[in-house]
């Protein structure tokens, strides 16, 4: 799949596309970083701007992790450790606001994980890392 102009799709969403189909299927791994956006221009003949706007859109899709004068780099996705819930404990899904995900060291495009207790108590934690399992509530 290449980069079709008659579509009416933005070519930066198209190379986004490109580009997940390729980390999905394994071309580029975990922990890689991928060509420099020149790179990806070339390849793909595209300019600049919609390659950093496509890999915006992987960054806040949580699939990349990019920092100023590097290459992106294939985030990894270390193993998840499970927060128990009890009957009438909730869960929310959200994404952080910008201080919870700096205070949390938490990147874009990672959710956080709000567990509510029964005893009215709440914790917090990245979703990239911790997971939750228990009985649901009937």
């Amino acid at each position: 799949m290449g980069i079709d102009r008659s579509d009416m799709l933005p070519v930066y969403l198209q190379l986004a596309s490109v580009l997940r189909q390729q980390i999905t299927a394994g071309v580029h791994r975990p922990g890689a970083a991928l060509p420099s956006e020149d790179g990806i221009g070339r390849v793909h003949g595209v300019g600049r701007m919609s390659v950093r706007r496509a890999l915006d859109v992987l960054r806040h899709e949580g699939l990349i992790t990019t920092e100023r004068g590097r290459p992106a780099v294939i985030r990894t996705h270390p193993e998840r450790t499970f927060v128990e819930l009890a009957g009438v404990d909730r869960l929310v899904a959200r994404m952080p606001t910008h201080e919870q995900a700096r205070h949390m060291r938490i990147q874009v495009g990672v959710p956080l994980l709000e567990v509510h207790r029964a005893d009215g108590s709440l914790e917090t934690y990245p979703a990239d890392l911790f997971g939750a399992c228990g009985t649901p509530r009937t």
